[in-house]
């Protein structure tokens, strides 16, 4: 698996699950993801099996209080922090799912798990393969892929 084709399948898969689900457009952002925001929101899921490493997604607060809100169908300021971790943890989840799909033999995807702060946990002997960074409504999310080395 070649670093291109995770970023080629980030890019698909970001984009369709953000417009099917969110009806929101993404584009694709050059450079490093640079939160102006001082909060982040990060859900994250691991793959395991023939391939093992994590799928995340980091986000701003105020991003995914916008996304939070959509899927529960309330204004961004009625968001609640449950509801802002169940909707990353989501889009974590179908983002690995995708991700996963294309990875060689068999693997299998954790419940996704959703942190406050800068990145999932340390992965011990893991570097990232991929971060695609994404611009929504003004604000950058970043998808990254790491993968744990033998």
């Amino acid at each position: 698996m070649i670093m291109q084709d995770f970023e080629t399948e980030t890019c698909n898969s970001i984009e369709n699950i953000w417009s099917s689900m969110l009806g929101l457009p993404v584009a694709r952002k050059k450079g490093p993801f640079q939160n102006r925001d001082d909060e982040t929101y990060t859900g994250y899921v691991t793959i395991s099996g023939t391939w093992e490493g994590t799928v995340s997604i980091l986000c701003p607060k105020a991003l995914a209080k916008k996304v939070a809100s959509i899927m529960y169908e309330v204004d961004e300021t009625e968001a609640t922090r449950e509801q802002i971790e169940d909707t990353l943890g989501e889009l974590a989840n179908m983002a690995g799912g995708n991700i996963k799909n294309i990875l060689p033999g068999k693997c299998a995807l954790s419940l996704p798990t959703v942190d406050f702060g800068e990145g999932p946990p340390p992965t011990t002997g893991a570097e990232t393969v991929s971060e695609v960074v994404f611009n929504c409504s003004g604000l950058n999310f970043s998808v990254n892929i790491l993968k744990k080395m033998e």
